[in-house]
């Protein structure tokens, strides 16, 4: 096939890029985002912006409703994104559409909506205890995101075993602010103990409302303290047992042996 063949340009366009693309918003408060729009393919002239589409919860405005664009020069408006105080925590999406002579394009900024809250940590992921001893460790409550309040502080050991207490049970934190509680774990030893040599997992949970809780897990080791702490509780009761027969059997054979007046 022969011919002539004309390569057409590209027509002239426009790009629109937000700045940050993400933002991270707590309830209550704002965060902008810079939309900057580019000349593509020698485009010039002016665009236009429709109002943000935002979802429930969400306000959006522009710092301006067009800019113009040049070759050599850049459009740039701000994204105000206001996130209501009882907007839910989540992922949202809030877009802007800008419009000229056949372009339209339109640029989308994540918002991901966070609530005041805290953290929750230990000064060690395990402890060793000698059986009938105690150990102690400390944790840690971070407000985070402006959170103010009481946190209650519960523990559950699995399986059932050492006793776990708190000083103080209930932290209370102010805005930016920590706390520290003192975690402590007892060993009981002896015939009737609760606590067996082995492991065990305590469980520490921090609440502040139905909704808002962490937790963080302590992993407990209980040693021997003594040669007869390991010793089960069952088999000590045996051995006592098995030593009381003996000793009535042997008293029983002396006084049988004892020579009648």
């Amino acid at each position: 096939m022969q011919g002539t063949f004309t390569v057409q340009p590209p027509p002239p366009d426009f790009t629109i890029t937000p700045n940050p693309s993400s933002l991270t918003v707590l309830q209550g408060t704002s965060q902008t985002s810079t939309l900057t729009v580019s000349s593509l393919n020698g485009f010039s002239g002016p665009v236009m912006f429709s109002n943000p589409n935002t979802p429930a919860g969400i306000a959006a405005t522009l710092s301006s409703s067009g800019v113009v664009v040049t070759t050599s020069s850049p459009g740039i408006t701000t994204l105000n994104v206001t996130v209501g105080s009882s907007t839910a925590k989540g992922s949202y999406t809030v877009s802007v559409t800008g419009s000229s002579v056949g372009n339209s394009h339109t640029a989308n900024v994540a918002v991901t909506v966070v609530g005041p809250d805290f953290g929750i940590s230990l000064d060690q992921a395990s402890l060793s205890i000698g059986l009938g001893s105690s150990g102690n460790a400390t944790l840690t409550l971070t407000s985070q995101n402006g959170f103010a309040g009481n946190v209650n502080l519960t523990a559950t050991v699995s399986p059932l075993g050492p006793a776990i207490s708190f000083t103080p049970v209930t932290v209370a934190l102010t805005s930016g602010g920590s706390a520290t509680s003192k975690l402590s774990i007892a060993t009981s030893s002896g015939i009737y103990s609760s606590t067996s040599l082995g492991s065990y997992t305590v469980t520490v949970r921090g609440t502040a409302s139905q909704s808002l809780s962490h937790s963080i897990t302590l992993l407990i080791t209980v040693t021997s303290s003594s040669p007869a702490a390991g010793i089960p509780a069952s088999a000590l009761i045996l051995a006592g047992v098995a030593i009381l027969a003996v000793v009535v059997v042997v008293a029983y054979a002396v006084l049988r042996r004892k020579p009648r007046k």
